[in-house]
């Protein structure tokens, strides 16, 4: 498997060493493991992994169970029917104010009726019953002015369920610790020095410098989600009589 680890070389890669990588051999056995946890566990780049699974699409998909031949997408609880068209090239998405992730694989699970609805441009279609959703942060741990962007209290965040995340983004997570409630930072990748070198590990960050990052370990805490969009309620009269 000379070279397997090099992101020049993946396109040279033959599928057969693709297929025999621990992180790959995770991932065709356990159908609950998202690719960032796969990538972490091993020691490699998510984002070479989407790349390794890219190149056995192409060359062989019969090789992938249908799961891996496209997109990953989590269940949710929110029906289809939620999402919809509001006007042309608009779209809306429930907003809840909390949401808690059960045990496993299983997606949020919403306390309350939505607030209202997040109007957007961005379609983001529900695919075999897996659906987005926004998501109403509380607290300070995502404000930080400073920033280009950071999400205050009381800030919508619209989540995209069927985005693999990568490093940088802004991410919905699960935490277990936290009865299961869901909670949103940045994802952030980081090196640690290993018998092997360098290996990736990742890190969930809020903006607030206040808080300690926490360390990404696929079991206390699961990425449900990435946020696509984001505002500020603010008062429009046609969306208000809408809701």
């Amino acid at each position: 498997m000379a070279g397997i680890g090099s992101q020049s070389n993946n396109s040279l890669l033959k599928v057969e060493d693709i297929l025999q990588h621990p992180a790959i051999q995770d991932l065709l056995a356990d159908d609950k493991l998202s690719q960032l946890a796969a990538a972490s566990r091993h020691g490699v780049a998510q984002g070479t992994l989407s790349t390794w699974l890219a190149r056995v699409r192409e060359v062989a998909p019969e090789k992938l169970p249908e799961r891996l031949r496209q997109t990953r997408a989590r269940r949710s609880n929110t029906s289809a029917g939620d999402v919809s068209a509001f006007n042309k090239g608009d779209y809306k998405y429930p907003i809840y104010a909390r949401a808690k992730a059960g045990p496993a694989d299983s997606y949020p699970q919403f306390d309350t009726d939505p607030l209202g609805h997040f109007h957007s441009g961005i379609r983001i279609p529900a695919r075999d019953g897996y659906a987005p959703f926004a998501l109403r942060i509380r607290g300070d741990a995502m404000t930080n002015p400073s920033l280009p962007y950071h999400f205050p209290d009381g800030t919508d965040v619209l989540i995209d369920p069927h985005i693999e995340p990568e490093p940088a983004d802004f991410v919905a997570v699960a935490c277990v610790e936290n009865g299961g409630g869901i909670v949103v930072k940045r994802l952030v990748r980081e090196y640690q020095q290993g018998r092997a070198g360098d290996r990736p590990a990742y890190s969930l960050v809020s903006l607030n410098p206040v808080y300690a990052p926490i360390p990404l370990d696929g079991e206390q805490h699961r990425v449900i989600g990435v946020v696509v969009d984001s505002r500020l309620p603010s008062y429009i009269r046609s969306q208000a009589r809408a809701m």
